[in-house]
């Protein structure tokens, strides 16, 4: 069996991950848990959804992932139908997926 992909040992893989969560973890402070999260997201070529209060991070954390690997960003702004009933003021919600075939990271938040 012939594979193209470079292969790396489980120690390499482990210092270059560790590489990448410094990296984000110098942007995004006091989030480990979110920060892992992504990766392993984003490893898995997988989909995360973030949901918090307006202001925390949730875009910063796609941007500086995607930086970390060099990988690209793009965000879209949703705006939900206003009224009290079908939208909390106080939330969005940041979702991005990515992967290694596009090396594209996409954001959209909606609040």
């Amino acid at each position: 069996m012939t594979d193209d992909a470079p292969s790396i040992t489980a120690e390499q893989f482990a210092a270059q991950t560790s590489r990448i969560i410094a990296s984000v973890s110098a942007v995004i402070d006091g989030k480990p848990d979110a920060v892992r999260s992504a990766l392993v997201c984003l490893l898995a070529e997988g989909h995360l959804l973030i949901e918090d209060v307006p202001g925390v991070g949730k875009t910063m954390l796609a941007r500086a992932l995607a930086a970390s690997v060099d990988a690209t960003v793009r965000r879209i702004q949703f705006t939900p139908i206003c009224s009290p009933a079908t939208s909390p003021a106080s939330r969005s919600t940041t979702r991005w997926s990515a992967s290694s075939h596009s090396s594209r990271v996409r954001s959209s938040r909606t609040s």
